[in-house]
C-alpha cells in the first residue's frame, strides 16, 4: 500500500506498509530528468513469488519543460521498484497507453487494468515473476458495442478468472465476461446479461462463490448471486 503527495505540487514519495506487520518503508525516488516535466503516474504492486519479492511498477507521463505540456504529446516512462534492492530499474514496456482506468484486479502473480486506443479496448497485464508485459484486446461483443466513455467499468476476479462487467446505466443491465487465456482476443467469453435490476447501482466486489456485492440506489448494500439470481440485502444503509 502507498501514500503519496501529488506530482504537480511537491515531490512525490511513496511508502509501503506491511498491515500484518505494520511495517513502513519509505521508496527511494526514482531518478528524474531534469528536463522533463513529469504531470501524472500510475502504480500497480504485486508479489513475485519466485524470487519472493514484493514489486511495484510505475508510469508516468512526461514532457519536455520548455513546453506546455498541453502543446505536446506526452512520453511514457515505465519503471520498477523491488523491495529485496530497494531500487527502481526502467523496463521495456510496448503497451497502449492514451487511457488509464483506476479499475484494476490481481490474480496469482499478475496484475491488470484497462487501457485503451483512439480504436481500441485493451486488458492491460503485467507479471510480476517475468517482468513482462501482456495485452489482451476486448472485443466489442463484451460491452455490446456501448460507448466505452458512457458506460460504468469494473475489472475483478471471478471463481478464479478476470473478469470484465459493463454495467449500462441507462438500461440498468451488468454484462459479465470472463478471459479464458492472455492475450487471446478470442478467449473473451460473455456468461451473464443480468437485468434489468433498476434498483442496482454502483458495483462494490465480488464474492468467491459466483456473487457480487453491490450499492442499492438506497444506499444499501446487496449480494447479487449470478447462478440463482437472488438479492440479499446485507446493511441498512451505505455511504
Amino acid at each position: 500500500m502507498m501514500d503519496q503527495k501529488s506530482e504537480f505540487y511537491g515531490k512525490r514519495r511513496v511508502v509501503l506498509w506491511n498491515p500484518t506487520t505494520n511495517e513502513f518503508r519509505l521508496l527511494p525516488l526514482p531518478e528524474k530528468n531534469p528536463a522533463w516535466k513529469l504531470f501524472a503516474d500510475h502504480y500497480q504492486i504485486g508479489y513475485d513469488h519466485i524470487k519472493d519479492d514484493y514489486k511495484m511498477i510505475r508510469c508516468t507521463r512526461y514532457s519536455p519543460k520548455i513546453v506546455p505540456i498541453y502543446h505536446v504529446p506526452s512520453e511514457h516512462l515505465w519503471e520498477m521498484y523491488s523491495l529485496n534492492s530497494n531500487s527502481w530499474k526502467k523496463i521495456d514496456a510496448d503497451v497502449p497507453h492514451s487511457y488509464c482506468s483506476i479499475e484494476h484486479a490481481y490474480l496469482n502473480g499478475v496484475c491488470h487494468w484497462l487501457d485503451k486506443t483512439e480504436t481500441d479496448v485493451y486488458l492491460v497485464s503485467f507479471d510480476f515473476c517475468k517482468e513482462s508485459f501482456i495485452t489482451t484486446p476486448i472485443p466489442s461483443y463484451v460491452y455490446d458495442s456501448l460507448d466505452f466513455h458512457l458506460v460504468r467499468r469494473r475489472l475483478m476476479v471471478l471463481n478464479g478468472s478476470i473478469a470484465f462487467m459493463v454495467h449500462d446505466t441507462e438500461a440498468s443491465t451488468f454484462h459479465i465476461s470472463i478471459l479464458g487465456e492472455l492475450g487471446v482476443k478470442e478467449s473473451w467469453t460473455k456468461l451473464f446479461v443480468v437485468g434489468p435490476l433498476p434498483c442496482l447501482g454502483h458495483f462494490v466486489g465480488a464474492g468467491k462463490k459466483g456473487n457480487i456485492l453491490l450499492r442499492k440506489k438506497d444506499s444499501e448494500l446487496a449480494w447479487f448471486d449470478l447462478i440463482t439470481g437472488m438479492i440479499g440485502v446485507t446493511t441498512e444503509r451505505f455511504y
